[in-house]
């Protein structure tokens, strides 16, 4: 292994995180081979000399550091404009932290960021865990107290306003994140009975969240409202008996762009899984 490529790597990541790829590209142009590169951060990693940021961005790609990370705005701006290398779910979750979800739980995470959540009998946060460590490291997230009982994240405003990135003036006190999902998990339950009651959901299918769990697992992706519909002209022969599923969120706060796209892109997900139409 090259001691003049291991001083390169380490003295780069001293002066600052970068994306791998970047990283890569910067010491390709320096004339060493890309493969050779990765094999060697690689080592640097299992060493503990180089330390991974457990946050998954798009095509493979992560952030790589040294020794502590210190929150870098020209970072979070760099992945922001860049879509997360990828990973543009990521992008609609900072866009709706800074405007319609500054205070957020483990559950808003993982439906803005369309994560997956593991089984309906067996669910599994690791990921979402995973992406909210990720964005605490990067200074996008606080950690906070509320009557919520569960975690709770603020935007750091200051931090996002430091990296460009405007905040909107909702109001972030994490107390009213209580009153939120009681009036949003109330308005899912009557949601629910009223696509019912109306035939748009066969009887006794609808799903929906409570306070504990306030979200509801369709094939592994999160969503309010779960319920099957056996209306002509919506299923097809082969699911008339199955019905064909029927997902939504019920939204306090105003319905923006970021939070759509999110919406869409885990209905895209589940189709997928399901062979079902979109």
């Amino acid at each position: 292994m090259s001691h003049s490529m291991r001083d390169e790597i380490n003295s780069i990541l001293d002066s600052e995180p970068l994306v791998a790829s970047e990283l890569y590209n910067t010491l390709e142009a320096k004339g060493f081979r890309r493969s050779s590169v990765k094999s060697t951060v690689g080592r640097l990693i299992d060493e503990g000399g180089v330390q991974r940021l457990p946050l998954r961005l798009g095509r493979g790609n992560t952030i790589l550091y040294r020794g502590t990370l210190v929150p870098s705005p020209k970072l979070l701006k760099n992945l922001v404009e860049n879509g997360f290398y990828g990973r543009e779910s990521l992008v609609a979750l900072i866009r709706c932290i800074r405007t319609s979800h500054p205070v957020v739980s483990k559950f808003d995470v993982a439906k803005i960021a369309a994560l997956e959540i593991g089984r309906p009998d067996e669910p599994e946060w690791d990921e979402t865990n995973r992406t909210i460590a990720g964005l605490v490291s990067l200074g996008v997230l606080t950690l906070s107290v509320s009557n919520f009982g569960h975690d709770v994240w603020i935007g750091n405003k200051q931090f996002l306003r430091s990296a460009g990135l405007s905040f909107s003036r909702t109001n972030v006190n994490p107390s009213f994140l209580m009153i939120r999902e009681r009036v949003r998990t109330g308005l899912a339950n009557a949601l629910a009975e009223w696509l019912q009651r109306n035939t748009i959901l066969g009887f006794g299918t609808a799903h929906f969240g409570n306070l504990d769990l306030p979200i509801i697992n369709y094939v592994g992706l999160p969503f309010d409202i779960l319920g099957f519909s056996f209306l002509s002209g919506v299923v097809n022969r082969s699911e008339r008996i199955t019905g064909k599923a029927v997902v939504g969120d019920v939204l306090i706060e105003q319905c923006n762009e970021a939070y759509a796209k999110s919406f869409v892109h885990r209905v895209r997900q589940t189709a997928a899984k399901t062979r079902l139409g979109h």
